[in-house]
């Protein structure tokens, strides 16, 4: 009805007829009842569901309700979309007879709902997995409430539905992702770390021993450098699969990072499977490796420490694995140590001569001792070999078959190479002013020949002292060239290319084959003091000394013999055609001040 001011209201209007006393109709009655809140809040309602129902059809989330009898009465069509049923083909279906939910999360979920019916808990989530019309199992986030009556009763459980699977798949990934190694797929420290401490406790319920092997590919190094990273990751992955292949499949095998790996043996009780267990290790590892036409050959050194015995903590298990694996490498590498007490004292005191020896290097407190190269025929000084000496405030003299493995294993070696090379060269050339035509001899680690641009850093490192490349021999010992011929061998031809000499050290002692000698760009063999010193006494010795001077002069090479003590060593090596020597019996290495003295005299 329009009302005098204009405003529309909503009445309801109920006609009766107006009777007389015989009952004939004589009027109408009209009776106005003013609806129009009502009609309102109807409108209200009305305007509500339609809301609801459109979000119900419009929103990304599945939307599903339950009756009290927790059977499904509403069915979006974006529940269809996630799980594939129709409407049709699922509303009236039980909760408890679900096809939706996984049957391990089934009755989690049953719990849940029980709850939110009980009016225990006004809503909740939770995370479940479903299966989807297909057969598919999918990962969803279920978002409840509780829809009340008028009387404030629970009338229905409304569920929202979101799929989630992507994301559950990423997070699962970086799961793997963080405590995998990205190259190999191996479990990394991380992952390691977590399976030494479960093993641990299983361990000491069980009253079972837990072993930590710790394994470092002897000079990988080497390859990345020579032969580059991407065949140095692909060794990698070979050594992961000969590892994979030698170990028990209760054994866990992880990547620490670089070149070393970690294995965790469980459930033993006699060491002697962790010996076998280490010998399997070094077989596999030191089989050769074809990678793109190159055949390569690495050795593995292994640390080994077992639960209870070196400690009840995951960090103390491997570190004293770790203390053995240097161990095992101070003793020649391709071998495998346990772990004792006094490994550990050894490993700090180690540490604290490697921390001495970084602070002489950088303060130049090391110094160059010069051993007189002498001339067979005459007796004439025709130069000298460069011996580096330590002398520490708190160690005293150090010597060189100490501190120089650990320059090499801790990488000092390329900044002591650069040092001894400059001082050497310099003094050379202080030699040549002072009108001594001398040659001096300077002593090559392994280590150095990693450095791509090592010819080039010698030549330019020899002629900034002032020295001509003439004026200097090359050492190189005969272990260092057992390692990637070819590259030791192409620097070798570098180096004669820029005028150095090369001679071959401790020749006798590292079993290269003899056919390799004439391959090489060498100019010299000097023969190890180990045959010199009973050559007088030992016919074996006698025997292989005359055979590398007839080999060395057959294949046009100068021959000097190390360690000549005595006159008879002397006349034998001069009788058998030894071109120069150097020893005690002429002069132990001296200060270049004292050497100088030497020759004067001489």
């Amino acid at each position: 009805l329009v009302q005098p001011n204009g405003e529309q209201r909503w009445e309801s209007i109920h006609f009766a007829p107006n009777r007389d006393a015989e009952g004939n109709v004589i009027g109408i009655y009209a009776v106005h009842t003013d609806i129009h809140d009502q009609k309102r809040n109807e409108e209200a309602l009305r305007r509500a569901n339609w809301m609801l129902s459109s979000h119900i059809n419009n929103t990304p989330l599945a939307v599903l309700e339950w009756d009290r009898d927790f059977r499904l009465v509403r069915w979006s069509p974006q529940a269809e979309n996630i799980f594939g049923w129709r409407a049709e083909e699922v509303l009236g279906m039980p909760l408890t007879g679900s096809q939706l939910t996984h049957e391990s999360d089934r009755e989690a979920v049953v719990e849940l709902i029980n709850k939110l019916m009980a009016g225990e808990e006004p809503r909740a989530t939770g995370l479940n997995r479903n299966y989807r019309k297909d057969g598919e199992t999918i990962w969803c986030e279920w978002y409840h409430s509780c829809l009340l009556d008028e009387q404030g009763r629970i009338a229905s459980i409304l569920s929202f539905v979101q799929d989630v699977s992507s994301r559950i798949q990423a997070e699962e990934r970086l799961q793997y992702l963080a405590t995998r190694d990205a190259l190999t797929g191996l479990p990394n420290r991380v992952l390691l770390q977590e399976r030494l401490t479960q093993a641990i406790a299983q361990a000491r319920r069980s009253h079972q021993r837990v072993g930590v092997l710790f394994i470092d590919l002897d000079r990988f190094k080497n390859v990345n450098d020579t032969l580059g990273h991407r065949i140095g990751d692909e060794l990698l992955k070979r050594v992961t699969a000969a590892l994979s292949n030698a170990l028990r499949e209760t054994d866990l095998l992880a990547r620490l990072g670089g070149d070393e790996f970690m294995v965790i043996v469980e459930d033993f009780d006699d060491p002697e499977v962790l010996n076998r267990i280490a010998q399997k290790v070094q077989d596999a590892v030191s089989q050769p490796f074809e990678i793109e036409e190159h055949d390569i050959y690495v050795t593995s050194s292994t640390g080994i420490s077992v639960y209870p015995d070196d400690g009840d903590a995951p960090e103390e298990l491997l570190k004293h694995a770790d203390v053995a694996m240097y161990r095992s490498k101070e003793l020649g590498r391709n071998t495998y140590q346990f772990f004792d007490a006094g490994l550990a004292a050894h490993r700090l005191a180690q540490h604290t001569l490697e921390r001495a020896l970084r602070t002489a290097v950088k303060e130049e407190a090391l110094t160059l001792h010069y051993q007189p190269v002498v001339r067979m025929t005459d007796k004439a000084i025709v130069g000298a070999e460069a011996l580096l000496r330590w002398h520490d405030a708190e160690h005293g003299d150090v010597a060189p078959k100490v501190f120089i493995p650990l320059a090499e294993e801790s990488g000092l070696i390329h900044a002591v190479g650069d040092w001894v090379m400059r001082t050497a060269a310099a003094q050379c050339a202080a030699w040549h002013q002072a009108g001594l035509p001398l040659k001096v001899s300077v002593n090559l680690s392994g280590r150095q020949f990693y450095r791509e641009d090592l010819a080039q850093r010698i030549s330019q490192i020899v002629r900034e002292a002032g020295c001509k490349p003439e004026w200097v021999e090359l050492e190189v010992t005969e272990s260092s060239l057992l390692h990637d011929l070819d590259s030791i061998k192409k620097v070798l031809q570098q180096l004669r290319e820029e005028g150095f000499a090369v001679a071959i050290d401790d020749f006798g002692t590292g079993y290269s084959s003899l056919s390799h000698l004439k391959h090489f760009p060498i100019d010299t063999l000097k023969i190890d003091i180990s045959f010199i010193a009973d050559i007088e006494t030992d016919p074996g010795d006698a025997a292989i000394t005359e055979a590398i001077i007839a080999l060395a002069r057959g294949l046009g090479l100068r021959v000097v013999a190390e360690g000549v003590a005595t006159r008879e060593q002397f006349d034998f090596l001069g009788a058998r055609g030894c071109h120069a020597f150097q020893g005690f019996w002429i002069s132990e290495a001296l200060p270049a001040d004292k050497f100088i003295e030497f020759i004067r005299k001489h």
